[in-house]
């Protein structure tokens, strides 16, 4: 629960540093065993949701380990979307994006 607070409150920061300056808005994007990972995050391209990455059941089970950090967070999270994605649970995707706010994590598809 500490990691998720800290968390919370790095990205809190980092928003608020973002919001101060909207025309340097673009950023590099972390890629997780090859897949693009927003977090705080919308990507510039246009793209449609086509799924839920994780329950908020999955998502509370990832918030309360507090053996791993952030990152081993989300690569945790990227895998499991993974192995859904090729059992077929999941729709074919393109990047997952995570809301922390709105306690969702969608997997998308681009447009085009």
């Amino acid at each position: 629960m500490r990691h998720l607070i800290i968390l919370l409150v790095v990205m809190q920061t980092m928003v608020a540093v973002q919001a101060q300056d909207k025309k340097a808005s673009e950023a590099i994007v972390e890629e997780i065993s090859g897949v693009p990972f927003f977090m705080y995050a919308t990507p510039l391209d246009a793209y449609e949701v086509v799924g839920k990455a994780a329950s908020f059941k999955e998502i509370l089970k990832l918030s309360v380990d507090n053996r791993s950090n952030v990152r081993k967070k989300a690569q945790k999270l990227v895998g499991t979307v993974l192995k859904k994605s090729k059992n077929g649970k999941v729709p074919a995707f393109d990047a997952i994006i995570v809301d922390i706010d709105r306690d969702k994590t969608n997997i998308i598809k681009f447009k085009g």
